[in-house]
C-alpha cells in the first residue's frame, strides 16, 4: 500500500511539474510539497505514530569533524530543494512523460556511483533493471506521437504580425 501510495504521488508529481511553466516558479512548487511532507513527517513521528530516534553525533566528512546539522542542512538546501526544483523546471521544459522516464535514471547514477566509490557491484537483477530504464527512456523519447504534440504547442495560436 505504501508503494502505491509512492508511485500514485510521483504520479502527481511529474503531471503537476509539467504543467506549471511559468505559471508556478520552481522553487515554489518544490517547497511547497516539501513543507507539506515535512509537516506530515512531523505530526507522524510527533503523535508517536512513526518512531523516531535520532542520536545527537558528529560527522567526519573529508576528515574535517562537523555538528549533524550541517550535513543535514546540506542534504536539505542543495540535494532536495535543488534537486527538486531544477526536476520540476525540467518536467514543464520535457512534458511529464517524458520527465518520469528521465527521473528514473537517478536510480541508474546512484548504482554507479555506489559500484565505483564504495565497490558495491550490481547484481544481474540491477543491471536488468537499469538496462529496462534506459530503454524505456529511449522509446518514450522517440514516441513520433510525442513529437507532434510538442510541434502542435510550439505552433502560436496567434499569428505574428
Amino acid at each position: 500500500l505504501l508503494a502505491l501510495g509512492a508511485a500514485a504521488c510521483t504520479a502527481a508529481y511529474f503531471l503537476i511539474a509539467a504543467k506549471t511553466g511559468d505559471d508556478i516558479p520552481p522553487l515554489a512548487l518544490a517547497s511547497g510539497g516539501l513543507i507539506t511532507g515535512a509537516l506530515l513527517m512531523g505530526v507522524l513521528v510527533g503523535t508517536g505514530f512513526l518512531a523516531f530516534t535520532a542520536p545527537d553525533v558528529d560527522v567526519v566528512l573529508a576528515g574535517v569533524s562537523l555538528p549533524w546539522y550541517v550535513p543535514i542542512a546540506w542534504v536539505i538546501v542543495v540535494a532536495t530543494a535543488g534537486g527538486y526544483a531544477f526536476g520540476v523546471r525540467a518536467g514543464s521544459m520535457l512534458g511529464s512523460r517524458v520527465a518520469s522516464f528521465v527521473g528514473l535514471t537517478e536510480v541508474l547514477f546512484a548504482l554507479l556511483i555506489a559500484w565505483v566509490v564504495i565497490a558495491e557491484v550490481p547484481t544481474v537483477m540491477q543491471a536488468v533493471g537499469g538496462a529496462m530504464i534506459l530503454t524505456g527512456v529511449i522509446l518514450v523519447r522517440s514516441d513520433p506521437g510525442e513529437a507532434a504534440k510538442e510541434e502542435k504547442a510550439s505552433v502560436p495560436l496567434v499569428p505574428a504580425p
